[in-house]
Order: structure tokens, then C-alpha cells, then sequence
């Protein structure tokens, strides 16, 4: 089966592989007849679909406490249609939530942030704190409409494509001094890339008022000392609170915060600002400040970068492959949507990185880092033609094998 398949050697690691093979030598199965390419292409297929929606749930229900980034980014198939994809990104891992075909589409700013409210409207506009894209102008100006449409959505560029974008305008200045070229790119880019958003996110981790942090450098000062932080800050409070007498509630409970106002004077809470996770603090010592707490747990546990979505196009090429270059988008769609969220709620499951089927979702974390550019499942189509992988597939065997006996 393997063989004459092509399947790659890493679905021996699959639980699902594993456990079908378990189920069928414990059990009487006479005259079972394993599921047909018909049949595993539509009913079975919109079957686990709506299963895998199902498995969903319990991460979905923590999106009104914990709020979600809406993460898109664009790619093009193999049959050259333009996809948009998108994720809904907590600190439960991003749930894929779909791609969208835009064959024939003018891909102005209408059109993206058409799409943008479309999916702000399916996953709840009061769940939504930010929509993460790239830095284009053209998602920029489509960030805008949405921040128009709901205001207190902000539109937060990509920071890994910040950073790509400064490090390329840093080899283009080379000519000049190294120290200022560098120093003028990244002020440059932090200028075009700094949000309202990113500055009372800021302004609420409460590592950055710690002793600790501030006498590590000769001018790190608290943010509510930073005056182009607190002008950003407060912005972000009058989108957040447009009603005068409930900002001035917040005010209050920021300034108890920064000034250490009732129980933040207490010493285990100022000890513990640089050693607890922000959301850790937030949760044990910010009930004194509800309002300001509730921003602090939503706020301090999103993303800031739209990789998943990018990494999500890895899967989809392992499906939508120049082989399969047939398949309908929405079958690929909907492919792309059970795996990539059975994968995110396989994670979720403390077997995953324990016994045979450790990180078994073709490639795992292990091939991540050493492939800049290359998508962990493209690695599942590597066999004994990429001696580096089989070595470390092999190497990795022989050691669990070890630990086995």
C-alpha cells in the first residue's frame, strides 16, 4: 500500500493509521468494505466536516472571553486561481475558518474588506480585536473601511513582514553606516507600522513597569511615561470607549495600575510583574480593575503576525498539489479545513507528543526551522531522495526504539 501509493513514510506515525489496524485486529469484521472514492471525496468528507466543526466548539466558546485576531493572506493555487484565506487566531492556536476563490474578482480595497466583514460578521464582530494582514497597500486601505465599519476593530500589519520589509531596505542602504542605516530603516518602519492597538497592549504588560526590566537599559522608561505611547494608548481608549463617563471609569483603573493604587501596592503583586506571564498577572491580582482587566486578558493573548495563515497555504499545496491540480476548490476547501483544524486539536491532546505517533501531522515542529521557505507538509513527498530527512527520520527512530526497550 505504501509502495505502490507513493504514501510518505511518516502516515506509519499517523494515531488515526495506528488505531484503524488496532480497531480491525480486535474486532470481527467479516465482509467490512472499506469506504469508496466516492464516497470519501463528498458524504464522508462533509461528514467529518461538520464533525470537525463540532470539536471546534469548545475553542469557539472561549472567543468572547479571550477575543480572536482575524488573520488573511493571499496565495495563488495550482491552477493559478488567487485564494484569500482566513484563520481566527487566540491563544488556543488559529482555526481555520476558510479560503476564498477570487477568480474574476477586481482585488481592490472594496472588494478585501467586503470579504474582511463578511467573515467579522460569521465569527462575531464583538469577538474581533484586530484583522492582521500584510503590509500592502491595498489591505491597508481595506483595514481602514473595516476600522470605519467597526471601530473598535483595529487593522494591525503583519510584524514579520515588518520586519522582512526593514531588513530589505537595511541590504539596499548598505552604503551608508551599518549603526544609522539600520536605526533609520527600523524607525521608519516602527513609524508606519506602530498601532493604537500594539501601545495599549503595551501599556498593559506589567513587565514593562517592573524594577527588573526598567534597570536593564540606561533609557527604558514605563510606557505610561512614554509620551508617543500614551498618545497612541488613549486613542485606543476613545475607539474602545466612546461613552466620555465609562472612559473615565478606565482612566481611573489605569491610573490605580501605573500609580499602584490599592491592591496593585501590594508586594506580591509588584514582585510578581516581571516573573508571572501578563495574563497570568492580570488574571490573580487585576480584579480591582475589571474593565481594565477584561482588556488586559483579550489584548495580551493575541497574535501580531498573520504567519499561520501563510503556513496554512503549506497544507494547502499538500492537497492542492500539481497532482491533484483537479480537485474542485471547494473540495480542496473543504480538505484544507478538516485538516488543518484536526491538526490544531490533535495538538491540543498530550499524546501528541508522547509514544509513536509523537507529532505525527507529516513533518511536525522538527522540520519547521531547518527549511526557510518550505512548508512542513511539501516535506511529507521526501524520501530516501533527501538523505538529510531520511537521516533524522531514521536517527529519530532508533532512539524512540531505544527508549523502548
Amino acid at each position: 500500500m505504501f509502495y505502490s501509493g507513493g504514501l510518505p513514510f511518516h502516515l506509519a506515525r499517523n494515531p488515526y493509521y495506528i488505531s484503524s489496524y488496532k480497531f480491525a485486529a480486535n474486532h470481527n469484521l467479516d465482509g467490512f468494505v472499506p469506504p469508496g472514492y466516492n464516497a470519501l471525496r463528498t458524504t464522508l468528507l462533509q461528514k467529518e466536516k461538520s464533525n470537525i466543526t463540532r470539536m471546534l466548539q469548545p475553542i469557539k466558546d472561549t472567543w468572547p472571553q479571550k477575543g480572536i485576531s482575524l488573520v488573511s493572506d493571499g496565495w495563488t493555487d495550482a491552477q493559478r486561481r488567487p485564494l484569500i484565506n482566513f484563520m481566527a487566531a487566540s491563544e488556543d492556536g488559529p482555526v481555520f475558518l476558510k479560503a476564498v476563490d477570487a477568480s474574476g474578482e477586481y482585488k481592490d480595497r472594496h472588494y478585501i474588506a467586503k470579504l474582511m466583514i463578511e467573515v467579522i460578521n460569521e465569527v462575531g464582530a464583538e469577538n474581533v480585536i484586530q484583522v492582521i494582514t500584510d503590509n500592502a497597500p491595498v489591505c491597508k486601505a481595506a483595514g481602514a473601511i473595516v476600522e470605519a465599519r467597526f471601530p473598535h476593530i483595529f487593522w494591525t500589519p503583519c510584524v514579520v513582514h515588518t520586519l522582512n520589509l526593514a531588513l530589505k531596505n537595511i541590504d539596499l542602504e548598505a552604503h551608508c553606516p551599518l549603526y544609522e542605516a539600520i536605526y533609520d530603516v527600523l524607525v521608519d518602519r516602527w513609524t508606519k507600522s506602530c498601532t493604537p492597538l500594539h501601545c495599549m497592549a503595551h501599556s498593559l504588560n506589567p513587565r514593562y513597569y517592573s524594577r527588573e526590566w526598567l534597570d536593564g537599559g540606561p533609557n527604558r522608561v514605563a510606557p505610561n511615561t512614554d509620551e508617543e505611547i500614551s498618545l497612541e494608548r488613549n486613542k485606543c481608549l476613545r475607539r474602545y470607549f466612546p461613552d466620555v463617563v465609562e472612559r473615565n471609569i478606565v482612566i481611573n483603573e489605569f491610573s490605580k495600575f501605573t500609580g499602584l493604587g490599592q491592591a496593585f501596592s501590594e508586594p506580591d503583586s509588584l514582585e510578581s510583574r516581571a516573573s508571572l506571564l501578563p495574563k497570568d498577572w492580570w488574571s490573580y491580582y487585576g480584579t480591582s480593575a475589571p474593565k481594565l482587566q477584561k482588556i488586559a486578558l483579550k489584548l495580551l493573548g493575541q497574535p501580531s503576525s498573520s504567519s499561520c495563515c501563510e503556513r496554512n497555504w503549506s497544507t494547502y499545496s499538500f492537497i492542492h498539489s500539481l497532482r491533484r491540480n483537479k480537485i474542485l476548490p471547494q473540495r480542496a476547501d473543504d480538505l484544507v479545513y478538516v485538516h488543518s483544524n484536526l491538526r490544531l486539536l490533535s495538538r491540543r491532546n498530550e499524546l501528541y507528543n508522547q509514544g509513536r505517533s509523537k507529532m505525527w501531522d507529516i513533518g511536525g515542529d522538527a522540520w519547521a526551522n531547518p527549511f526557510d521557505g518550505v512548508g512542513m507538509l511539501t516535506i511529507a513527498n521526501l524520501s530516501l531522495d533527501e538523505p538529510e530527512i531520511e537521516d533524522a527520520l531514521i536517527s529519530n527512530n532508533t532512539e524512540e526504539d531505544e527508549e523502548n526497550e
